[in-house]
């Protein structure tokens, strides 16, 4: 066992500077991003070669078969889309943000789970607090505190974000760190520095949030921090609720998105705000290309492109990235399949952290919860935006996923009984 500890230093050095790299390769724009493809090369490498050296396959997660699907789908929308799409290439984010699920299942489900998890996660936020401080182009409702902006660094021209990012697409990334981080300030025991780096990054993360008047992701941030609270006898009846009302809110979407849009308007006490009457118009937008092509959908990143064909009223000289509903992304990009494939993740997503939360340690519980949190927060946030899974913030979903994916591994793991190393005899 101990000459084969170098071995696993090794694999895990490599998985993480890997990981390293594609973190920032993947906020690249094409076709600089494109150029990095060969990066799956020595992802798929590494891969194949951790169980060799463990001597023992991938611990299995519920996630793969879904994913897997997933994977097949964009590769057969590929080639039956009904419109043209950029091909092959779309399909390097997903397959790279598959390979950091799987890294971090794997280095979640093993004993080097506290300490490279936490330096992981510690990265990630130091990435995203860096790109909320200096990098977003502060424009829109989030003038109205230009006073307090005019403050901060201005890094909009850096090489990484040129040109800056927008205030809603880094809430919806906020949303899934700031209840991750607050929940784990809050719930681990000991660790006491550590807590407090991750209630302060909750904090300035919940500031900028609040700075950038997005809806959205105001509603999500305090969606996830409210989870946060839940007590572990009343977890599967939160997981209920909490489901029952994002599947409503998701199907009131795809079916009614005008009353919808109307609602939300009401419920906000800002019916003025040009945002949300948008929002029905682009709802109805993605409702028609999911009735007109309902096995298929338009292809993968095709809702931007089909201004022509699905005219958007009040958006014609502008670009409209998305449907700004993650489950009518899924709709449009792949069809109803795709849809089938988003409500199954999430229902993995309720069982594996319920999994958890009843019959792991308390520091796992606390874990699972904590990202539970942060998924149900982005949740909320992906009801009336979104961030395509093939899109540059996406990462931080498959990071969340891979820790829950491994936590759930390893209780699983501890709870069966092990298999022997040698058959037995005669």
């Amino acid at each position: 066992m101990n000459s084969r500890k170098p071995l696993h230093l090794m694999i895990l050095a490599a998985r993480l500077i890997l990981m390293g790299l594609l973190f920032i390769v993947l906020w690249l724009p094409s076709p600089d991003r494109d150029t990095w493809a060969f990066l799956l090369i020595p992802a798929a490498i590494i891969s194949l070669a951790s169980p060799m050296m463990n001597r023992r396959p991938h611990n299995w997660s519920r996630f793969y078969l879904p994913l897997s699907v997933f994977i097949a789908l964009c590769v057969l929308s590929i080639y039956i889309s009904p419109f043209q799409t950029r091909g092959w290439i779309l399909l390097f984010r997903p397959l790279a943000g598959l390979w950091i699920f799987v890294t971090l299942t794997e280095i979640t489900s093993t004993d080097w789970t506290q300490r490279w998890i936490l330096a992981v996660f510690a990265v990630l936020t130091l990435i995203i607090l860096l790109m909320g401080i200096g990098g977003l182009s502060w424009t829109g409702k989030a003038s109205r505190f230009s006073d307090i902006i005019a403050h901060l660094p201005q890094w909009q021209d850096f090489w990484w974000w040129r040109g800056g990012l927008n205030v809603n697409e880094f809430s919806g990334g906020a949303t899934w760190l700031i209840p991750m981080l607050a929940g784990l300030s809050l719930r681990l025991s000991g660790q006491n520095f550590l807590r407090l780096c991750a209630f302060a990054a909750a904090t300035v993360l919940t500031i900028i949030v609040f700075l950038s008047q997005s809806l959205s992701g105001i509603a999500g941030v305090i969606a996830g921090l409210i989870f946060v609270f839940v007590q572990c006898r009343h977890f599967r009846l939160s997981l209920v609720i909490v489901g029952a009302v994002l599947l409503a809110g998701n199907l009131a979407v795809l079916l009614y998105p005008v009353q919808s849009a109307n609602l939300l308007a009401a419920a906000s006490g800002r019916p003025d705000v040009n945002s949300l009457e948008h929002r029905a118009v682009m709802w109805q937008r993605a409702q028609a290309m999911i009735y007109d092509y309902p096995f298929t959908g338009v292809g993968i990143a095709m809702y931007r492109q089909l201004r022509e064909q699905y005219a958007t009223p009040g958006y014609e000289r502008f670009l409209v990235p998305h449907p700004h509903n993650e489950a009518l992304q899924f709709g449009t990009d792949l069809g109803i399949p795709g849809l089938i494939v988003y409500g199954w993740l999430a229902l993995l997503i309720g069982q594996a952290a319920y999994h958890v939360v009843i019959h792991g340690s308390r520091a796992e519980c606390a874990a699972a919860i904590a990202v539970t949190a942060g998924l149900i927060g982005h949740a909320v946030y992906a009801l009336t935006d979104a961030i395509p899974i093939w899109d540059r913030f996406a990462f931080v979903f498959w990071c969340l996923l891979g820790l829950l994916g491994g936590l759930d591994a390893r209780v699983s793991a501890r709870r069966s009984p092990p298999e022997p190393d040698t058959p037995p005899s005669g």
